[in-house]
């Protein structure tokens, strides 16, 4: 194993932590495209599991309780006068926990 000098450590810690920042910065701007191309999707490809949920195959978006007339794709408990009823969603009317 090679020994390293005071000054030949802290230049290779320096440059390895500046590829850190860089490869960390760049995952970064991988993430927010990847969340913009998400908002962008119309989700017209969807996996419908048995449970109710559904994953986009197009973006990889997934909803938890997948509802087809909801603008969100997703069931929504709270009705129109501002209750909460987990019986029904306001739009498909499925119980929150499917049977």
């Amino acid at each position: 194993m090679k020994k390293y000098t005071d000054g030949e450590l802290k230049r290779l810690i320096s440059n390895t932590y500046g590829e850190i920042i860089k490869v960390k910065n760049e995952l970064s701007m991988l993430w927010n495209k990847a969340e913009e191309y998400k908002s962008l999707c119309n989700h017209n490809d969807l996996k419908i599991e048995e449970h109710g949920s559904a994953t986009c195959n197009i973006c990889g978006e997934y909803f938890s309780w997948y509802c087809p007339t909801s603008l969100t794709l997703e069931c929504d408990y709270e009705q129109e006068d501002g209750s909460y009823d987990e019986d029904s969603c306001r739009y498909c009317g499925q119980p929150e926990e499917r049977k």
